[in-house]
């Protein structure tokens, strides 16, 4: 604010440089362990957060990266990359007392909060506020350009946040630009200025995330044709848009754009028979029904043959169906074809590390260590492995335990079958563990059953017909422990109602320990309850009565009875959706 102000009036830019000197000083003595007043004057004045480009400019960091790591000097865990894996690790070095360096080449918080998950959320609740108003008021307009300027806040919030905390940390230093091994132990650190900074390290942790793939042989301009990274810079809602890809990311803004009503949304899903192909057929159906119910246009198996753009600026697509050409016209086109780990410019090969067959860095699974460097440690997107933020969290605070534990084996170990994920799609859906297609195609016997949430108090209660589309799918094992193996919600609510499921599963528990937990009614939880219920044939609404809202289902002959753990065969294929999208 104020250097914004300064420029015509030198008092206040003399004004200004005091403040600054000022807070320099404070910092100074909070580095010599002073307590008290000033450590607050330091943690509270010393930020700037500069909105437009998205960058942390922090006095106090500026102060530290001057002085305080010189390349004499090595620390305990140099953490490349401060998104959500990368700020999950810091935190957990901190909790261990190592000195730490952790380095951002553009923004706090990664492309989660900037770029992707974070934004893309807060469009899709915005989105399906927008859709409950016009319901009642259809004429009302929503406003692109406040929308975007509404997540900006939100963005800020949390960047500021993450900014405020690493300037509490006694012993971690952010170093802002851009990383790059010159060897197994040391990274060159490149500032925007130019200037370069030698880091040594004794172990490291690469958190640099994921970049959206580009379609190799189309154009891409961030303007007419776009990926995920290029929405929050649009001006206006499109009036029409071509989304390239049917996994999650294409499927999530295809329902965002729809919901606004502002928007003719084709949804171009190639070489693929249906929506998010990796779920069950009854999702995918329930998926595509909804978004069609909006005006937007399903092309499934189809292959995009040429995009051209025309004189007057907007985009015409030749697709192919079954040997029958067409053409769709549209303002702009969206890539939503998966993301690719963010490793290229790393140097790796000097670190003397390899990447896998994914594109990522090769990892212990069980770990994130790496299989070339024992003392490099790889979590979040740039493994390859699960696109998710929750699971790159854990990943993140997992190496650090790893990598500081006295004997080598850290306490715990991330069980990657009991992994959780949501789809923000119309309706909410919320997956954990197997479904039957993934049951069916790893030869395992089970019984599943679904219960419609038509048939639950709670979403007849709550006005609106969308809060009744919905229903819970249970996945259990077909033998004598009726084994838990996976649970879809799918409805308003998803996340919170497979929750319940989470610990059952984890724990290999059977399906009757779903009973033992009492759900407060009127809750969409209940159908949960009933499902169980349904599966051991004491439901009290009858499948016989209600065939299309209770169905109980097993597998075909021919398949084995489990054993073991559900991914011993398969340690590198998630379980569920994942918005890396590797099989794109």
């Amino acid at each position: 604010l104020f250097h914004s102000i300064s420029r015509p009036f030198s008092f206040l830019r003399c004004f200004y440089y005091t403040v600054l000197g000022i807070c320099e000083m404070a910092t100074m003595f909070s580095l010599g362990h002073l307590r008290g007043p000033l450590s607050g004057l330091r943690a509270r004045s010393s930020r700037v957060f500069q909105y437009r480009s998205l960058t942390i400019v922090n006095t106090s960091r500026r102060f530290l990266s001057a002085s305080s790591a010189s390349s004499k000097d090595e620390y305990d865990c140099c953490v490349i990359g401060c998104g959500p894996a990368g700020f999950a690790a810091t935190s957990r070095a901190h909790d261990k007392g190592k000195k730490v360096c952790v380095i951002e080449k553009s923004a706090l918080g990664g492309a989660s909060v900037h770029d992707g998950v974070f934004s893309s959320k807060m469009m899709w609740e915005m989105s399906h506020e927008s859709r409950l108003v016009k319901d009642h008021v259809p004429s009302y307009r929503d406003d692109y350009l406040e929308m975007v300027e509404k997540i900006r806040r939100a963005q800020n919030t949390k960047v500021d946040q993450m900014s405020f905390q690493l300037d509490l940390l006694s012993k971690v230093d952010l170093k802002l630009g851009k990383a790059e091994f010159i060897s197994p132990h040391e990274v060159v650190v490149t500032k925007p200025n130019g200037e370069t900074e030698l880091i040594k390290s004794k172990n490291f942790v690469i958190a640099t995330g994921s970049y959206p793939r580009i379609h190799g042989d189309f154009p891409y301009d961030r303007e007419t044709f776009i990926t995920s990274d290029d929405i929050m810079t649009l001006k206006d809602f499109p009036k029409d848009l071509l989304i390239v890809g049917g996994g999650v990311i294409g499927c999530e803004f295809a329902t965002i754009f729809s919901n606004f009503g502002h928007t003719k949304v084709h949804l171009l899903n190639e070489r693929r028979p249906r929506l998010l192909p990796f779920e069950d057929k009854d999702l995918s159906t329930l998926i595509e029904h909804n978004l069609e119910a909006v005006s937007a246009t399903v092309h499934n198996d189809v292959v995009l043959n040429d995009i051209v753009k025309l004189p007057n600026g907007r985009v015409r697509a030749s697709i192919d169906k079954n040997g029958e050409g067409m053409e769709i016209e549209v303002e702009k086109v969206l890539f939503a074809i998966g993301r690719i780990p963010a490793i290229d410019d790393l140097g790796i090969e000097k670190a003397g590390i390899s990447k896998c067959d994914r594109g990522g860095v090769k990892v212990d699974n069980r770990h994130g260590q790496s299989l070339d460097q024992p003392h490099i440690y790889v979590a979040g997107d740039a493994s390859a492995d699960v696109g998710l933020v929750n699971v790159a969290e854990m990943e993140g605070r997992l190496a650090v335990e790893h990598m500081f534990c006295p004997d080598g084996k850290a306490s715990e170990e991330l069980n990657y079958d009991n992994l959780s994920s949501i789809m923000f799609l119309e309706p909410e859906v919320a997956c954990i563990g197997l479904n039957e297609t993934e049951a069916a195609r790893r030869g395992i016997k089970y019984i599943s059953g679904s219960y419609g949430y038509d048939l639950v108090n709670r979403a007849l209660i709550t006005s609106g017909t969308r809060r009744k589309m919905g229903y819970v799918k249970l996945v259990v094992s077909e033998d004598d422990k009726m084994r838990l193996l996976g649970v879809r919600a799918v409805g308003p609510e998803a996340s919170a109602v497979i929750e319940c499921a989470s610990l059952i599963l984890h724990e290999g528990r059977p399906l009757a320990d779903l009973q033992k937990f009492v759900r407060p009614h009127p809750s969409i939880s209940e159908a949960v309850q009933e499902c169980v219920r349904a599966i051991q044939g004491t439901s009290i609404y009858k499948p016989e009565a209600f065939p299309k809202s209770i169905r109980i289902s097993c597998s075909k002959d021919g398949l084995r009875i489990l054993e073991g753990s559900l991914g011993d065969s398969h340690p590198h294929r998630p379980l569920i959706p994942t918005y890396l999208d590797l099989h794109d």
